[in-house]
Parts: structure tokens; sequence; C-alpha cells
């Protein structure tokens, strides 16, 4: 590739230099660029992740915290708190120490258990509305990947004894 003729630099800097002079014209440039440096700024990060949520557990069975686990091992959910009461989880909400508040229901285990649906209600604040569709979105792929971690416990074969082996 050819090196661009001397006349061309000379040519740039000499526009450089009339660009430069009165303020209103290098505004013109330096608004656009500075423009374009922000909104780069504001999506670098790309995908929101980790938003702090709120995870009150009535239950305190193992079916309910591994529930938990479900929700706390999506990519854009983190369980941040674990408060003993709603109240206390509303709290955190209006305080905006975290996005969303979502509740395990008593009997969640034995409900499991008997075959029953079980619903276990969420709130979000919905004044931040890509947050808020955010924290839905992957409290139901939470919720879809408890559910078929159990549909597919359901269908598994029982265990036998590992001290009674069975020849055919």
């Amino acid at each position: 590739m050819n090196a661009p003729a001397p006349g061309f630099w000379a040519c740039l800097a000499r526009e450089w230099t009339e660009l430069r002079r009165p303020a209103e014209q290098f505004a013109l440039l330096g608004l656009p660029l500075g423009a374009l440096m922000l909104i780069g700024a504001i999506f670098s990060r790309g995908v929101v992740q980790d938003l702090p949520i709120a995870v009150v557990d009535e239950d305190q069975s193992a079916a309910s915290r591994q529930f938990i686990r479900a929700i706390d091992a999506t990519a854009g959910l983190r369980v941040a708190a674990r408060p003993g009461s709603l109240d206390a989880a509303w709290s955190d909400l209006r305080r905006g120490d975290v996005y969303a508040v979502a509740l395990v229901p008593r009997h969640f285990a034995r409900d499991l258990k008997r075959g029953r649906p079980v619903d276990a209600p969420a709130w979000y604040n919905a004044q931040f509305l890509p947050v808020a569709n955010v924290v839905a979105r992957e409290l139901q792929t939470a919720t879809a990947g408890f559910n078929a971690t159990l549909r597919t416990r359901a269908r598994l074969p029982s265990a036998k004894p590992a001290g009674s082996p069975r020849c055919a």
C-alpha cells in the first residue's frame, strides 16, 4: 500500500487548523465524538448481570434451598439478601438495595411431594423497566430449570441399595 502523498498531510493539517479556530466549528466535531464515546461507555458491559434480589424462605426445607440456588445460578440474578420476613424484604426493596423480592411459601416441599402446584410469588420494582424485564425473565428461567429438575428426578427409577447387587 502506498503512503499518502506529502500534499495530503499538508491539506489535513490545514483543514485541522481551520476546524479548530472558531469554537463553534470545533464543537461540530467534538460533540458527536463525545456522544459516541458516552454511548459506547453506557453499553460497554453488554448484558445485565447479577442484579441483587431478596428471597424470603418461609419453608426452610431442602427443596426451598434448592429453588433459591436455582435463582442464584441464573446469570442475571444474585440472591443478595435472605431476610426473615416479607416486611424486611420490602424495606430492602424500598431502599433500593434489591430490585426484586421472591417468596418461597410455607409447605413448599410438602406440596411439591404431593404433586400440587406451588405458587412462589415475586415482586419487582417496575420503575426501571429494563431491569424489571431482566428480573422477570431470569425468575421464569430459574423456575423452569427447577421444574425440569423435579420432573427428571420423578422419572428416574429409585436406586437399589448398594449392598444387594442383582445379576441377571
